[in-house]
């Protein structure tokens, strides 16, 4: 479900956190892989491409932010749960990337990060390590059920 203007604004107002983070603009798919890997291998959250911090809504290129998206998620393995839409504040139009917490791993043409607070770092090996047994189990199941078939 699309976010609505009002939610929108809230988040504005909260400030970057966990689960929100702001950019002025984004040019690369990489950086922009990276970001929605972090927030899915934490527990999501909403990326609000056009505001400047500390609340400035400056808009952006949703159609050019539409495009890098998809470019983004097609070099993430697994592919996240991941949407674009677009909200109006103020006559300004704001790219908003919701990502759903995932189950497994996601990884970036850049590595693998993880979202920590209000910033994405680089994953430790030992939350590598703890994401991939899942991976392995799943990968196991889905295997077994095609031999049977």
């Amino acid at each position: 479900m699309p976010y609505t203007a009002e939610q929108i604004r809230s988040f504005i107002r909260g400030g970057e956190n966990q689960k929100v983070e702001f950019k002025r603009d984004i040019k690369d798919r990489s950086i922009l892989g990276q970001l929605i890997a972090s927030f899915a291998n934490a527990d999501g959250g909403v990326i609000i491409v056009g505001v400047q911090e500390p609340e400035e809504v400056v808009g952006a290129d949703t159609n050019r932010l539409a495009s890098l998206f998809n470019a983004a998620l097609a070099r993430t393995t697994p592919r996240p749960n991941a949407k674009f839409d677009t909200v109006d504040i103020d006559d300004k139009a704001l790219g908003i990337i919701s990502v759903e917490p995932a189950e497994v791993i996601v990884i970036s043409e850049r590595g693998a990060f993880v979202r920590s607070g209000a910033a994405n770092r680089a994953m430790s090996p030992s939350e590598i390590f703890a994401k991939v047994p899942k991976q392995t189990d799943d990968i196991q199941t889905q295997l077994k059920v095609m031999a049977t078939v």
